[in-house]
């Protein structure tokens, strides 16, 4: 290689290679398909954090079956897993039925269908979709998220306002990660869709577009993300698990009215089984870690457990603090101007959330 082709010193040197694609290829039902698998060496507490009693109903019969459609990042799909590997589904009598959708838009169809059941996706995706007319409503908020921007460790980008005018590389222009990105930016007093390039690269690319100066800095999600920032020693700009944003929950569990109508034994049963997975996870990261390595795509099990403890899994409101962070969120879509200034975001997020407590 001649020298004026040499990537810049302060590049990562290490392509992508493998490491990448072993992420984005992590299935969304590995290790999923069997409710209560017991992962081998590991002692696990699955006693349910909630009074299974309250979910009697359910303990009669066959397992209720659940059509869940999740997307493929880390986050969600840690509680979810957890839950069928160490019995919690299973003591509430319920079947995951696990779908992925790279793109909410097609979960939601799927769910307007009655193909599905229930969503968990991100936040900045549900709001919109409820807006315009989606038949759900929203019952279990999920972690504060694994959303992050990187830059190479020399790189001239410091702090935030530095991204101004740089080019970032994103799987998609119009992806929840550019939308949740430019929500906590536009809260810095910055315009991110007018002041930022946001340039349109396969996440397997990502490390070669910063070794080519083709991008600045990189954004995306869990586990790659986390991958790319501890294995080449990149330097994160921004999350979704830091600041204020590390008490907000990054994805919501939605589900259709129908379900609503007709199961709503199921839907409570559901919320408490993803609240006792997720509550397991965070109190016992290094068990969780191990638990989930296999499907990290050959993450070591030490760095799944420090991803884990990062992304806020102990954070799952229902009800009213539910409510307070969607109407958070409309808010922070009229800044972008998703929603229109005149949208009462209190009320939005009252007709939005629906409460599955006892009255």
């Amino acid at each position: 290689m001649s020298e004026p082709d040499k990537p810049p010193h302060d590049a990562p040197r290490r392509s992508i290679g493998k490491l990448g694609r072993r992420a984005l290829l992590i299935s969304a039902g590995a290790g999923l398909a069997t409710a209560g698998v017991v992962a081998t060496g590991i002692v696990l507490d699955a006693i349910p954090d909630h009074d299974t009693d309250a979910d009697a109903t359910l303990s009669n019969g066959p397992p209720k079956l659940v059509r869940l459609s999740t997307g493929t990042h880390a986050p969600p799909l840690a509680a979810l897993a957890v839950g069928q590997m160490n019995g919690i589904f299973t003591a509430y009598n319920l079947l995951i039925q696990l779908e992925s959708h790279d793109r909410s838009d097609d979960a939601f169809a799927d769910l307007a269908a009655g193909r599905l059941d229930a969503v968990i996706t991100p936040a900045v995706r549900w709001l919109p979709a409820l807006q315009g007319g989606l038949g759900a409503s929203l019952v279990c908020g999920l972690h504060a998220g694994g959303t992050r921007l990187l830059v190479p460790r020399r790189s001239p980008i410091h702090r935030i306002e530095d991204v101004d005018g740089k080019r970032v590389a994103v799987a998609r222009r119009d992806s929840s990660v550019v939308q949740m990105l430019a929500v906590m930016m536009r809260r810095k007093g910055m315009n991110p869709l007018q002041q930022i390039r946001w340039v349109e690269t396969d996440p397997a690319h990502f490390v070669d577009a910063l070794n080519a100066g083709e991008v600045d800095a990189i954004a995306g999600v869990d586990p790659l993300l986390w991958q790319l920032q501890h294995d080449l020693h990149l330097n994160q700009i921004l999350s979704s698990d830091s600041g204020s944003f590390r008490q907000r929950v990054s994805s919501i569990l939605g589900v259709s009215q129908a379900m609503l109508g007709a199961r709503l034994d199921v839907v409570t049963a559901l919320v408490h089984a993803i609240q006792d997975a997720a509550s397991w996870t965070a109190r016992h990261p290094k068990e969780a870690g191990a638990m989930l390595a296999p499907q990290m795509g050959g993450m070591p099990a030490d760095q799944v457990s420090a991803m884990l403890a990062a992304e806020g899994q102990d954070i799952h409101p229902i009800g009213a603090p539910l409510r307070e962070q969607v109407a958070q969120y409309a808010d922070d879509l009229k800044l972008l101007g998703v929603f229109a200034d005149t949208l009462n975001s209190a009320r939005f997020a009252r007709m939005a959330v629906r409460d599955i407590t006892p009255a």
